[in-house]
């Protein structure tokens, strides 16, 4: 019971610092972004390291080490924190957001 799948969708406009999103209410296993202003995507899937995510940006994948996604651990929060990366957190630019648990 209660092994449903859980998802958030929402929409944030970046900020160029570290963007903490915690009203998502729970600790999640996947998350995807899309950046609508200059088209990016990427996505964080549970298991990556703290400030990681897979990134893909004019055509190239890059695998991103710092000012990725970090996930809040156990018992210390919900949410995420999506870190001052320089395509997927630009201030001012729209970002799309789905979150898995």
């Amino acid at each position: 019971m209660g092994s449903g799948i859980q998802a958030f969708t929402d929409v944030f406009v970046g900020t160029g610092a570290d963007l903490d999103v915690e009203k998502i209410g729970f600790r999640p296993r996947v998350v995807i972004l899309v950046n609508m202003t200059d088209p990016g995507l990427s996505i964080w899937i549970e298991g990556m390291a703290d400030d990681a995510m897979f990134k893909q940006v004019d055509g190239t994948a890059t695998a991103v080490s710092s000012n990725g996604i970090t996930i809040p651990a156990d018992g210390e929060g919900t949410g995420f924190t999506l870190g001052a990366d320089a395509d997927m957190n630009v201030a001012s630019e729209v970002l799309h957001v789905v979150a898995f648990r």
